[in-house]
């Protein structure tokens, strides 16, 4: 579903977006991935600056009659070369902003993860945040994969040797 395999660049500021998204039909049916459950993994190739405080957020945005949602999950990475960290969330359980939760029937407008601080808020300089207090270039470029399964209702997850390899 989401597959981020290079680097982050500070010209990215902080987010690694997928616009517009892949799996970004009705998530209602005829599989139910509404319902399901999101498999996260994260590998860190390099970063300027080991930061072990890192959290990588990953949300879909969606803007339908002008209404924004977002709907977020995120996790603790150290930002340190051969770190892996892997989690999962159900589809449901998904941080929501304001309360609202993404419409699955209806496409995503985009996708994608945001390089957070230990104190989780973005190393970025977009919205007047003036990378909230870090250094850019401590942070930039982080050379990552991160990768998102989506797995439907009521099913296993295959797991990670489907979908990464020692070779990437």
């Amino acid at each position: 579903m989401y597959d981020w395999n290079k680097p982050v660049t500070k010209a990215e500021s902080g987010f690694a977006i997928d616009n517009p998204p892949l799996a970004n039909g009705n998530w209602t049916t005829p599989i139910n991935f509404a319902q399901g459950t999101l498999y996260f993994r994260a590998e860190i190739r390099s970063q300027p600056v080991a930061q072990d405080g890192m959290k990588l957020g990953f949300c879909f945005w969606q803007r339908i009659d002008k209404i924004d949602y977002e709907n977020c999950n995120g996790e603790s990475v150290p930002g340190r070369k051969g770190t892996v960290v892997t989690w999962s969330v159900p589809v449901a359980n998904m941080w929501k902003k304001e309360g609202r939760s993404i419409i699955w029937s209806q496409p995503r407008s985009r996708n994608g993860f945001a390089v957070r601080n230990k104190n989780n808020l973005p190393v970025s300089a977009k919205q007047g945040w003036n990378w909230n207090g870090e250094s850019p270039d401590a942070w930039y470029p982080l050379d990552l994969r991160f990768t998102v399964v989506v797995v439907e209702k009521g099913a296993g997850f295959s797991g990670w040797d489907n979908y990464v390899t020692n070779s990437d």
